[in-house]
């Protein structure tokens, strides 16, 4: 069935039915009038062709646009739209998929109003063997499940749009083995992000979920990253809940209290240390107290008596102990993001942190063969150098004055391994340096090793003097030593 024409039809160059006009290819009308179909018709309009409509007209409402259609339309294939599909009655099912509910894809999709979704269910990738750096792309998934993860690794996250004023939630699933891996830090297409960290710490054979939040303002990213563990909260109050380490306390409780707590220590298991929960951001553990007095060379210095056993007593000339072992068993350790602390029971105002590095890799893990400090010669960097110290702060008036520093190193002996700042290399004289200019290995921290990786090794001069060095007889009455560690899984300095 045909349609009719309501005005006429007309023919150029010789015919003409009323305001319709046929030039060649182009159907007009001779006022710039409407051209109507009439709807009386009871057929439709078909063409085998392509309807190309060039106007222009932006669409802001139901009756605006260059194809108006005042009924529904059915479409049989695919609909590609380059600008906006705006819809003010709302998105359901049977615009999106008919009455049986069928899958709808976009690329990106706009909503200015609340979005209602009966079902969702997000594309989720898969991560093996993570190690190093390693890429999440964005247009792959915003959740990535890892397994068999190989060791602690940096998330980089490609192809993050980078429009201002949105929140994009991405979330990692990790299936923890024996041996705890997790991130440590974030990265957006390559760059570094400073990542404000919440939660507890993954635990061994369990699955664990870190959800990181990208918000983009200004131009610049705010990257916020938690973790959700599942089950009982080991608080480190017994030694059924005994914690991986003090950070993961701090995390899953709060609390900034220093005191003696439970910890799941390698090899030992449940172990009570006493922590720091409080200097330079806490999470320390007391691994070391070099209180007793030697038996051998200078008996008045405080000794490391072989390793000892763990304890938590904080007494000047107590017994000492020494796990540079267990620092290094922890999962997660590293050299250069393994922490130590040291400072003293009876004067709170020294105080020296610093990454273990060259210490960490020397230090053995058999009680029965390793002495708890090692001799430090050997120096791949070659004499006068000694090996450097990456991350490393001094204070003399307590933790509100600590400052960070570079120029600190680890020197060899033969006999006297020692930490220096910023001297001359084997710099032993007395009387020398200050707090501002340098200090040598005599007022920071000095030891005696008996002969290499002896298991009698005592604090020689005056450790933590913090000023011009002194000689070694001064130091007799310093048998308060507290040694400390950290495995700063979170990147906190």
């Amino acid at each position: 069935m045909t349609r009719r024409i309501s005005t006429g039809f007309g023919l150029s160059g010789g015919s003409g039915l009323g305001a319709v006009l046929v030039q060649g290819s182009t159907l007009s009308t001779s006022g710039n009038s409407n051209l109507t179909l009439a709807g009386s018709g009871t057929g439709v309009v078909t063409t085998n062709d392509v309807i190309n409509v060039t106007n222009s007209t932006q669409s802001t409402s139901v009756s605006t646009g260059a194809v108006i259609v005042s009924g529904g339309a059915a479409v049989t294939e695919n609909v590609n739209v380059g600008e906006y599909v705006i819809q003010p009655s709302g998105w359901n099912t049977t615009a999106i998929g008919g009455v049986t509910p069928r899958e709808a894809r976009f690329t990106n999709f706009t909503s200015q109003d609340r979005l209602t979704l009966n079902e969702t269910a997000e594309v989720i990738a898969s991560k093996t063997g993570a190690t190093g750096t390693v890429v999440h792309d964005f247009t792959e998934s915003n959740t990535w499940v890892h397994t068999s993860i190989s060791a602690n690794f940096t998330i980089n996250f490609t192809n993050v749009p980078t429009t201002n004023n949105r929140v994009i939630t991405l979330n990692l699933i990790l299936v923890q083995g024996a041996n705890v891996y997790y991130p440590t830090a974030i990265q957006i297409d390559g760059a570094a992000q400073t990542v404000n960290w919440l939660g507890n710490l993954p635990r061994a054979n369990n699955t664990d979920t870190l959800t990181v939040t990208l918000v983009r303002t200004s131009s610049a990213w705010t990257v916020t990253a938690a973790y959700a563990i599942y089950g009982p909260i080991y608080d480190g109050s017994t030694a059924a809940l005994a914690a991986p380490d003090a950070r993961y306390i701090m995390n899953a409780t709060g609390t900034t209290t220093s005191g003696n707590y439970w910890i799941d220590l390698p090899r030992l298991g449940p172990t009570q240390m006493y922590c720091d929960m409080s200097t330079a951001g806490g999470g320390w553990m007391m691994f070391g107290y070099l209180g007793s007095v030697s038996g051998i060379g200078n008996t008045q210095q405080a000794v490391f008596s072989a390793f000892g056993n763990i304890g938590t007593s904080r007494t000047s000339n107590g017994t000492s102990f020494c796990r540079f072992d267990i620092a290094k068993l922890m999962p997660g350790a590293a050299p250069g993001t393994t922490q130590m602390m040291w400072r003293r029971t009876t004067d709170s105002n020294p105080i020296m942190i610093h990454s273990m590095d060259e210490l960490f890799n020397r230090a053995g893990t058999d009680p029965a063969v390793n002495s708890p400090l090692l001799n430090m010669e050997n120096n791949p960097f070659g004499t006068g150098i000694g090996y450097p110290i990456q991350t490393f702060y001094i204070s003399n008036a307590g933790p509100g004055s600590l400052k960070r520093t570079g120029g600190a190193r680890y020197e060899g002996g033969p006999s006297y391994p020692g930490i220096a700042w910023n001297s001359s290399y084997q710099e032993n004289s007395d009387g020398a340096g200050s707090y501002t200019d340098y200090l040598n290995r005599r007022s920071l921290w000095y030891w005696e090793t008996n002969g290499v990786e002896s298991n009698n090794q005592w604090s020689h001069a005056s450790p933590l003097q913090m000023g011009p060095s002194v000689s070694a007889t001064t130091g007799t009455g310093r048998k308060d030593f507290e040694l400390y560690f950290r495995i700063n899984p979170l990147g906190n300095s």
